[in-house]
């Protein structure tokens, strides 16, 4: 193995905590409880009177998870205790992680692999393969220093902007048990989110449902739980938080520029400022706290300058909200901060023009509350990936014949489609290759070219690579492995996935060696919205993950 990625033979591990100061904190834990419960106990809407997870649960015991340390396991030590930091916005960041013993809540599940902070990620791949990976399985390398150093440069050009992290984007149990440890907050967007943030010891109100439309049954279990901060945009859904939680604190998600961004949201979700008035009305009627606005410029944006006009048009959306007699108090900024930087565009650009911009309409000295919901920011280069070549075929004009038309999504039009659409315009007629061609958003410009061979690996779009499919990602292989050695020779090369579906394309030609069967590739910037909607299709889909730990950034 690359001596960078040796772990030191003088690794500081953190003492014990002392069992007399244990008990010290156990008790004021407890006396804090006891407060909160007496403040609540006769308000059925905020926590009801047998919760499904209790408030000293929450805080205090052990941690839970469903990876593979017994329920003993993690219960028998103090060192697995999750220990909450007071709710303070200024109280995150890797300061907050050390005194919190963060490493020691997740290595108290996981096992983590301390490296030296130049350790080489693609030597220590090959080095897992090699040695480790008797089943051929694909394997991530996830870095958490990586992560902690996204919540180092957020806390550094942010400061004002709390980070609530988007769990959606990737559900990693060391991911988040590190940024709870690290004071962050939670997005969730379902039940089994806001589960898991409350397992983790966050408390109920670091934690916003932003999802605008919520099922009826999960709405309730908030309510229960005390996570009364919740996003809305219509006002079907302000009558049904009225009838099932009625103190709940509405924050009105605004539709703001998204066409800057791959994944736009604006069809789905957003009120337009014609309808802003009205909804306020609907608060009004309804009897509704409106304690702020939120804005999503989409995600994976590409431009800073949707985020300034957002908070310009948060700033008129407080405005109105004061007219009708509100007080708002919560500016949420949402996501589509960049996870990796591209060419020309980073994190430090977006903070560059979005922290004088939330200044400018919302000076610190208002009293306005700002966070935001970064997914991809926080995970996208945390996670490094590989996979192995399982097959291999030359490919023939036959098999590059109708591929286009064969491998693209949705459904192709009919010829009876296509000749109708002639006749009603025949300016606009849309031959089936160019529709095929449309909603194939795999393509990358590889029509020019056709592959000569594909290769066969063993993950593909029903598993981690689904984001080729929703996230629009074009994926970058490089060669890890090749038993040939190198000078090999380059070659149009296709690759498919595992599973026994045509449309299991990971990249339809991009050039690479000539690789073998048992030959591995990796790709980077693998965190964001890969594993997490990846399927077990086909019994496909298996990998492995090993954490490394590079120390504080």
């Amino acid at each position: 193995m690359d001596e960078a990625c040796i772990a030191t033979a003088n690794t500081v591990i953190p003492e014990p905590i002392d069992g007399e100061l244990l008990g010290e904190i156990s008790r004021e834990l407890s006396n804090l409880s006891n407060m909160i419960k007496a403040d609540v106990a006769d308000d059925d809407n905020i926590i009801s009177s047998d919760p499904l997870v209790k408030f000293d649960e929450i805080t205090e015991t052990s941690i839970s998870s469903t990876d593979s340390a017994s329920d003993s396991d993690r219960s028998a030590s103090p060192d697995n205790c999750v220990l909450t930091a007071p709710c303070d916005d200024n109280n995150w960041g890797p300061e907050t992680f050390t005194a919190s013993h963060g490493l020691d809540q997740i290595e108290s599940v996981h096992k983590v692999a301390h490296v030296a902070p130049n350790c080489d990620v693609v030597s220590l791949l090959s080095e897992i393969i090699e040695h480790d990976n008797i089943d051929q399985d694909p394997v991530y390398v996830v870095d958490l220093t990586t992560v902690m150093r996204k919540v180092h440069d957020w806390k550094q050009l942010l400061p004002r902007v709390q980070p609530y992290y988007a769990m959606k984007c990737n559900g990693d149990d060391a991911i988040c048990r590190l940024l709870n440890a690290s004071g962050c907050g939670f997005d969730c967007a379902s039940q089994a989110e806001i589960e898991a943030a409350l397992s983790y010891g966050c408390p109920a109100e670091k934690i916003i449902y932003a999802n605008p439309c919520k099922q009826a049954s999960m709405l309730r279990f908030a309510s229960q739980h005390g996570v009364r901060k919740m996003t809305a945009d219509n006002v079907e859904e302000l009558h049904k938080i009225q009838a099932i939680f009625p103190t709940a604190e509405i924050v009105i998600r605004i539709a703001v520029d998204d066409s800057k961004s791959v994944c736009r949201f604006n069809s789905k979700f957003g009120a337009p400022a014609s309808e802003w008035r009205s909804l306020l009305a609907t608060c009004r009627t309804l009897e509704l706290e409106v304690v702020g606005f939120s804005f999503h410029v989409g995600s994976g944006c590409g431009d800073v300058q949707p985020f300034v006009d957002a908070v310009a048009s948060a700033r008129q959306a407080f405005d109105l909200a004061g007219e009708l007699g509100f007080a708002p108090s919560l500016l949420d900024c949402g996501g589509g901060f960049p996870g990796h930087e591209t060419a020309g565009f980073s994190f430090a650009d977006v903070a560059a023009v979005l922290g004088p911009a939330i200044e400018r309409h919302f000076p610190a000295a208002g009293g306005v509350r700002v966070i935001a919901e970064p997914g991809r920011y926080m995970v996208s280069a945390s996670h490094t990936y590989a996979v192995a070549v399982i097959a291999k075929r030359a490919l023939t004009a036959a098999h590059l014949a109708d591929a286009a038309a064969i491998e693209a999504f949705g459904t192709a039009p009919t010829a009876a489609e296509l000749a109708a659409a002639a006749e009603e315009n025949k300016d606009a007629v849309i031959s089936s290759a160019d529709e095929a061609s449309k909603d194939d958003n795999r393509a990358h410009g590889a029509a020019a070219q056709s592959p000569d061979v594909a290769l066969y690996i063993n993950d593909g779009v029903y598993g981690s690579f689904n984001c080729v499919v929703f996230d629009h990602v074009t994926v970058e292989p490089r060669v890890l492995r090749a038993a040939a050695g190198g000078n090999l020779p380059a070659v149009r090369t296709k690759l498919f996935g595992p599973t026994c579906d045509s449309i299991d394309v990971v990249h339809p030609c991009t050039t690479l060696p000539a690789l073998s069967i048992g030959d591995w590739l990796w790709c980077a910037n693998m965190g964001a919205y890969t594993r997490c909607a990846a399927s077990r299709f086909n019994g496909q889909g298996v990998h492995t993950v090993h954490y490394i730990w590079r120390g504080l950034p």
